[in-house]
């Protein structure tokens, strides 16, 4: 799966992994792909969340306000998955990277799927920082001739 994306997209995967790792989940969830997108700077979609106000403390706060860990030890890698509705984002980010004829899934086509989707936690977290996710992808993605 991993080799349809960029590299900035591949860092995003990473990140997340690290994260829910951080945070002792076994679990790969939508939030944790969303910290990712953030973290990986210079990326599309880093620079569409920065500009329409999503900061490290915030997102930060969000993700330790949901974080329900999964026990004392903090899981191996190996033991990690995507939750079913993280895998349903990132095959959707694919169709969104072919719809717009990239040959690999960048950045910027994870939140377009994850904004399209609109039902997600990393979703849910953008409206709780009152994040105009709508102007995001009616805005931001159409300056970049994304949506």
């Amino acid at each position: 799966m991993h080799e349809q994306f960029t590299d900035k997209a591949k860092n995003v995967l990473r990140y997340a992994k690290e994260i829910a790792r951080k945070q002792f989940q076994t679990y790969i969830g939508c939030e944790h792909l969303l910290y990712g997108l953030f973290r990986e700077k210079n990326s599309v979609a880093s620079q569409v969340l920065e500009a329409n106000g999503v900061s490290k403390e915030n997102l930060s706060e969000m993700l330790s306000s949901y974080a329900h860990p999964s026990g004392g030890e903090k899981p191996s890698a190996g033991e990690m998955e995507y939750t079913p509705k993280a895998l349903s984002i990132l095959a959707e980010s694919h169709r969104q990277a072919a719809i717009y004829k990239e040959e690999k899934t960048g950045t910027e086509h994870i939140l377009l799927a994850m904004i399209q989707d609109g039902n997600n936690l990393a979703v849910k977290f953008l409206k709780e920082m009152q994040i105009d996710y709508y102007k995001m992808y009616i805005t931001d993605f159409s300056d970049i001739n994304i949506a």
